[in-house]
């Protein structure tokens, strides 16, 4: 039921953003343009809009100090690369869900319909922990019933990651999104390879975000 202190209006508007940018403690930014339009009544808002996303930076944290070894080749760093990945970006989502959490617990009687159409061209950067790659695609971002989904592909159009002291080139690579209300999980399909000597050695990342898997082949 509806809080009867909170008075039903009819919404109406529209925002135009330009020179747009957002930032993140970690050093992660993204810069965009785009357009919001707000309908329905103050109870059930509906809210739809597009993005386009003119450049950006989404920095992977590093693993602690700690896994930094004090002498020696830094084995145990190159291992633990994925697993503390792993670990920051699970206790990211953990933090997102609980804020989401809190935030509709303060508004229960508020549930936006919420739609975004994000675009982008390129020239937005994943980098951290030895990977460096542009990502380009459209996604879809969705509110309703207070659970958020993404849908839609990002395709890694170049780039490289540094392991085991040398430079592997991508050579395919996307992260796509299911629009899945139980997780904002993506799933990865990333390979990248050198030549060394007369060998052509490949690194495969699969899994999820939350749970990726490094290969060799």
């Amino acid at each position: 039921a509806y809080d009867s202190t909170i008075p039903e209006l009819d919404l109406g508007g529209g925002l135009e953003l330009t020179d747009m940018r957002l930032g993140l403690p970690d050093g992660s930014w993204v810069a965009m343009q785009g357009n919001v339009d707000l309908e329905g009544t103050s109870l059930e808002p509906v809210v739809r809009g597009g993005l386009h996303i003119d450049a950006g930076l989404l920095r992977i944290p590093e693993p602690p100090p700690s896994l930094l070894p004090t002498g020696g080749d830094a084995l145990l760093w190159d291992e633990a690369r994925f697993d503390s990945l792993a670990i920051a970006v699970d206790d990211s989502l953990a933090a997102t869900a609980a804020d989401t959490a809190a935030s509709a617990q303060l508004a229960r009687t508020i549930l936006p319909d919420l739609t975004f159409n994000v675009t982008c061209p390129g020239r937005l950067w994943l980098r951290g922990q030895g990977l460096d790659v542009e990502l380009a695609g459209d996604l879809v971002l969705r509110l309703k019933g207070g659970k958020p989904t993404i849908e839609g592909e990002l395709e890694a159009e170049q780039g490289t990651m540094r392991q085991l002291g040398h430079v592997f080139r991508l050579e395919r690579g996307r992260i796509v999104f299911y629009a899945d209300e139980s997780t904002l999980d993506p799933e990865l399909d990333l390979q990248l390879g050198v030549r060394v000597n007369d060998y052509q050695v490949r690194i495969i990342i699969a899994g999820t975000a939350t749970e990726p898997t490094l290969d060799f082949e």
